[in-house]
Formats: C-alpha cells, sequence, structure tokens
C-alpha cells in the first residue's frame, strides 16, 4: 500500500469501546481493577475517566483532533491500572500506524494488546472505532480532546534551559577577552612609543661619532621591539576578532531563546496539564541539531 505523504491537515477520530481479558491483580487480591486508557499521536495527549471494574471494562469515550503531519503519524493506545496511591500499572499497548487506514470507513476493531519489553506480562485486547481522514468537520471553538504532553513542554523547558547555560559560557567567555585585549593595547603603546625614542636615537648616533657596537646593540633591540610588537598587535587583532564572532553568537542565542520562550508561554496559556505518559528524556543529539549552524566555542 502507497503511504501518502502530505502536509494538509487531517482529522483523528477515536472512540475507546472497551478492554477485554486483561491481566489478574496478583494472588490473593480481588480483579477489580481502576483502568485507563491513555492515547498519544505526535505531542499530543487524551486520556479516558477511569473505570473501576473487573478485567473487562467499558469506556465508550470520544476523542477527536485535527493534525498539520508531513507525514501520516503512529498512535499510540496504552491501557494502565491505577493504584491507590494514583500510580499506574502497565497492562498492554498498541501502536497503530495511520497511514494504513488513512480515508478507511470507520469501524470497530479489536487489536490485541502487547508489550512495552520482553519481561512483561500482558493479556486481553482492546476495542477500538478509529478513522484518519482529510474531511475536517470539527469546529474551530470546540474544545480539544487532545492536549500537548507534559512532556513534550518539560524538554522544550530542557533546551531553553541548555540555551541559557550555552549564553552565559559565552558571556563569559567574551568577558575574558575583552580584559585580554584591554590587557595587550596599552602595552603596544607603550612598545611603540619605546620603538619611536629608538629610531630616533639610532639617527642621531649614525651622524655623529658613536662606536658601532652601540649601533648594533640598538639595532638589536629596535628588531626586538618591531617583532614583539608585531606579535602583541597580531593578538590583539586575534582577540578583537574572537570577541566580534562571540557577540555574534550571543545575539544569535538570545533570538532563539526568546522564540521557545514565547512558544512554551504560548502552549502553557493555551494547554490545560495532563496526566503524563512514559517519554524518554532529551537527549544530548536533539539538543545540539537545535544549536547546529553556530560556530564553535573559543577554546582561548
Amino acid at each position: 500500500m502507497d503511504l501518502k505523504k502530505t502536509s494538509t491537515k487531517t482529522q483523528l477520530n477515536i472512540i475507546v469501546l472497551s478492554c477485554s481479558g486483561l491481566k489478574e491483580q496478583a494472588e490473593g487480591e480481588p480483579n477489580n481493577r481502576n483502568v485507563q486508557v491513555q492515547l498519544q499521536v505526535e505531542d499530543l495527549f487524551a486520556a479516558t475517566k477511569v473505570v473501576s471494574s473487573g478485567l473487562s471494562p467499558t469506556f465508550d469515550e470520544k476523542f477527536s483532533v485535527v493534525l498539520s503531519s508531513t507525514s501520516d503519524p503512529t498512535l499510540f493506545v496504552v491501557v494502565v491500572s491505577k493504584n491507590s496511591e494514583g500510580k499506574d500499572e502497565f497492562l498492554g499497548q498498541v501502536k497503530i500506524n495511520l497511514g494504513l487506514i488513512r480515508d478507511h470507513q470507520m469501524k470497530e476493531k479489536n487489536y490485541p494488546l502487547e508489550r512495552q519489553s520482553f519481561n512483561q506480562e500482558v493479556k486481553g485486547e482492546i476495542r477500538l472505532k478509529i478513522e484518519y481522514t482529510e474531511n475536517i468537520t470539527m469546529d474551530p471553538d470546540e474544545l480539544a480532546t487532545f492536549k500537548k504532553s507534559e512532556q513534550s513542554k518539560a524538554r522544550k523547558g530542557e533546551i531553553l534551559e541548555y540555551y541559557m547555560k550555552e549564553m552565559e559560557k559565552l558571556r563569559s567567555v567574551g568577558t575574558e577577552l575583552k580584559k585580554r585585549v584591554e590587557q595587550a593595547e596599552p602595552e603596544i603603546k607603550t612598545l611603540s612609543v619605546k620603538l619611536e625614542k629608538t629610531e630616533q636615537t639610532l639617527q642621531k648616533m649614525t651622524g655623529g661619532k658613536v662606536a658601532l657596537e652601540k649601533i648594533s646593540k640598538l639595532e638589536k633591540e629596535k628588531k626586538d621591539l618591531q617583532e614583539l610588537y608585531k606579535k602583541l598587535n597580531q593578538q590583539a587583532n586575534v582577540y578583537s576578532e574572537e570577541l566580534r564572532k562571540k557577540d555574534k553568537e550571543i545575539m544569535k542565542l538570545e533570538h532563539m531563546s526568546q522564540q521557545k520562550n514565547r512558544m512554551v508561554v504560548k502552549m502553557s496559556l493555551q494547554v490545560a496539564p495532563q496526566a503524563p505518559v512514559a517519554a524518554a528524556p532529551v537527549q544530548q543529539e536533539e539538543i545540539s541539531a537545535a544549536l547546529s549552524g553556530m560556530g564553535p566555542s573559543a577554546t582561548q
């Protein structure tokens, strides 16, 4: 089957009907579980109410969301049991490639529950009705049943924190470079004055009666001063160029941080918090990708 790639909006409609044959409680405990079904597509999250029943709870809850994916996403359906402390016990999951059911007629289907890891014991199935279509029927003013997941907001917060730390490092390097330039400039001025005096002395001595040894000594001093002047002048130019680069990097990072901060603040104002779904922590590769294109940090 040809899976479409598109940038047009699509609507995902899900009806969570029921579960059956779920894993029993530990031996000696009643099989009265508090079951919840959690849904996640991209970074959007939704969950059913918690149903207290046996091992075959009924939900009959509907969820809808409009997506703007450039490719067909995967729907994750996780079944959990809430204990007395509100913690989740994993009972099984289903992963559904929405591209395989795109524009198909909505119909009921039983999905066998699967494990997350090899050592988990999973039993039972979940009954769902799913429709994934380009036919948008949701009212723009209708309250969305999917929300941005807390993990998504946390990941963006971690990236912003990283930006801020990088800016502090760059500012520190920039401050050090400024000090070194400030220290080099007076030395260059002092050497320039000494070089000028030495040249004047040589001019006077070559026109008078001065021993050749003294002339040779002064010429050597002049040469040494010229070399040192040249070296310090080059060093000051290098420091100035590095400082200019670091200032540009700081401005770029501040611009990126402001954009990310506005995005996170906007999401936090629009989105109510939901129960988190287990998600992987931010990887270094993600953060490195976010900083791609920036110049290397100074190693001075």
